[in-house]
């Protein structure tokens, strides 16, 4: 909407959950209980996180090991995890940003270059034609009225007329 002021977006971290989950063998015991779909989830942050280090394990409750036995947790060196599929996942994203950019700065350049601002602006407020024939008022080059539009007896389009008739 013109006028309206959109703050730039920060970049926020998140963690991918796909809605294969629903049917996926592995959840079968998972999905349908809260407790142990809520547990699979925080530590699936945690891991997400912490990538590509291994998180550190919580303790084995009768949840924590049944995300074992499931194979949905794999359990690491040093009393630390890691969620099945996380390392597959984010390089399969970090593939798609590596690519997109050889993709971006490694192809054949067959964009022209982009005017200098000072001759975007003079083309959008005069057509193309410097009011000022390439001198400038006080570094200002004219916008809004004064685009010499009105005349030579204006100063600020032509500063090189001494004065103004009155």
């Amino acid at each position: 909407m013109p006028g309206v002021r959109v703050a730039a977006m920060k970049p926020r971290p998140y963690s991918r959950v796909y809605h294969e989950i629903v049917e996926h063998p592995r959840f079968e015991r998972v999905y349908g209980n809260p407790l142990a779909l809520g547990t699979w989830l925080q530590l699936l942050l945690t891991a997400d996180a912490m990538y590509p280090m291994p998180a550190p394990m919580p303790p084995r409750n009768p949840t924590v090991r049944l995300l074992i036995e499931c194979g949905l947790l794999e359990e690491r060196p040093g009393n630390r995890y890691s969620m099945r599929g996380l390392e597959d996942e984010r390089e399969r994203r970090s593939a798609v940003g590596r690519n997109a950019a050889a993709l971006r700065w490694q192809s054949e350049r067959n964009a022209e270059p982009m005017p200098r601002r000072d001759e975007t602006r003079r083309e959008e407020h005069t057509g193309g034609q410097s009011p000022t024939n390439g001198s400038a008022f006080m570094g200002w080059r004219g916008k809004g009225l004064h685009d010499g539009r009105h005349g030579r007896t204006c100063m600020v389009c032509y500063p090189e007329a001494k004065e103004a008739p009155a």
